[in-house]
Formats: structure tokens, C-alpha cells, sequence
């Protein structure tokens, strides 16, 4: 479904770059996802809860934004959809942690 793919002329798709060290792990990363956490807001979220209702696996990464990621939290918590939490960096999977009450991961 491609509902809810959001277009805006003057914002750049998010770019993530990383240089692994010997033994494949990363050794530094540069990330440019402000169009992330800039748009894909918790109005935004709740603009699409009829088919996030809908969906069998959601996945969602650590990019959003905490209002964000809690909104989306909230509206998953109604239903009985499995979700996938990828926590990008240690830094913002710590964004999870407030909003663990609501059982979905």
C-alpha cells in the first residue's frame, strides 16, 4: 500500500551513510532524517490510523520523533497488529522507553 507516502518539493529524502571497521561493524555514521522527524508528525500518524488499523506487521524505526513514536504507540496499542522496532542508534532507541507501557513491542 502506498497510501500515505508524502511528497514536498523542497525536502530531501533522508541519506544515511556508515563506514564499518574489520570486523563489519559500523565505525561511524552520518544520517541526514530530518524530513523524518519533520513530516511524518503525530497528526500525520493519526491521519492513517483507519489503515494502520488494518495491517497484519508494522515497522517502525527510532527516526520519529518521541510525540511522534507515542501517537503511533496509542493508535497500534487498539489493535492486534505485531510490530517491529528497529532502534537505529543506542542514542534514540532510548526514544522507546517512555512509551513501553503500551505493550506493543
Amino acid at each position: 500500500m502506498i497510501a500515505g507516502i508524502r511528497k514536498h518539493q523542497d525536502v530531501e529524502t533522508p541519506i544515511v551513510c556508515h563506514i564499518l571497521d574489520v570486523t563489519r561493524e559500523v565505525a561511524v555514521g552520518v544520517a541526514s532524517v530530518e524530513a523524518v522527524e519533520m513530516f511524518l508528525s503525530p497528526e500525520w500518524i493519526q491521519q492513517f490510523k483507519h489503515i494502520i488499523h488494518s495491517a497484519l506487521l508494522l515497522m517502525v524505526d527510532a527516526n520519529l520523533s518521541r510525540p511522534t513514536l507515542e501517537v503511533f504507540s496509542m493508535v497500534v496499542a487498539k489493535s492486534n497488529i505485531l510490530v517491529w522496532f528497529e532502534p537505529v542508534l543506542i542514542a534514540k532507541s532510548k526514544r522507546i522507553a517512555p512509551i513501553v507501557k503500551y505493550s506493543i513491542f
